[in-house]
């Protein structure tokens, strides 16, 4: 087994928003270089894409869209404790609409980049469930 370097320990809950090739690529870098229990990551997505991935490494998988209407009844129950880490990389689900929710006020995250080949401006005057940023 190799030993690779451990760069932080999540302690809480561990959720993905997302599971396209992005994320399926962030999952092993995650598994391999933070402490964490498996049992603490919770993906959540729109379709099974990438299920079967998430299996093969002991991870829950949620098909459950994320939409402004029911972001945070479907987000804010997985972080049942602190200590909990969001990652988003979904391409429909925006990090600010996560901020303005209230859901990452307290908690560290990472939020991934839409490119929609829309212009900024239209992107902007989008609601902003649809603009990742």
């Amino acid at each position: 087994m190799n030993d690779w370097p451990r760069h932080g320990h999540i302690s809480g809950p561990l959720v993905i928003v997302g599971f396209g090739s992005i994320a399926q690529g962030v999952l092993p870098l995650i598994l391999r270089h933070f402490l964490l229990d498996r049992d603490n990551v919770t993906i959540v997505t729109a379709d099974d894409r990438g299920a079967d991935i998430a299996r093969a490494d002991g991870i829950r998988h949620m098909i459950e869209p994320i939409d402004p209407d029911n972001m945070r009844a479907v987000l804010a129950p997985l972080f049942n404790r602190p200590g909990g880490f969001l990652v988003n990389v979904s391409v429909n689900v925006s990090s600010t609409a996560l901020v303005h929710g209230g859901l990452l006020a307290d908690m560290p995250h990472f939020g991934g980049v839409r490119l929609t080949g829309r212009s900024l401006t239209d992107q902007l005057e989008m609601p902003l469930i649809a603009v990742n940023g």
